[in-house]
């Protein structure tokens, strides 16, 4: 079956059969470099691949855009029972300077949300 998908314009399964003459497959990796997606992902398919394009690391200030982009529509969507600053103030100390990417950070700061809102339920 996965030959169909590579060599035909037509996929086939026990289920299914769909025109794919116009796919376009799209991946994403952390890999760190082309040696070592060849290694990972076999050669069949990495000589399938026909384009690759490189994202860098994320610099300092895209970080605290996202991280203040994620906190802003956390406190408005609790309706303002906590400040920006409240948030940030926690959660800046767990965010890299490097090494984030957009999910760690929604990931970090819905983690402070809730722990705000726990803390408040608590009390």
């Amino acid at each position: 079956m996965s030959k169909t998908l590579f060599y035909n314009t037509v996929f086939c399964d026990a289920t299914y059969e769909l025109d794919i003459s116009g796919l376009l497959i799209i991946l994403t990796s952390n890999y760190s470099n082309v040696n070592e997606m060849k290694d990972r992902l076999g050669l069949p398919i990495f000589y399938r691949i026909d384009k690759f394009i490189h994202f860098n690391e994320f610099d300092e200030k895209t970080i605290y855009d996202i991280t203040m982009s994620e906190i802003e529509a956390h406190v408005k969507e609790c309706g303002g029972k906590f400040s920006v600053d409240d948030v940030y103030e926690r959660v800046s100390p767990i965010i890299q300077a490097t090494g984030e990417n957009a999910r760690t950070i929604k990931n970090k700061v819905q983690e402070i949300i809730e722990n705000i809102l726990f803390e408040e339920i608590s009390q």
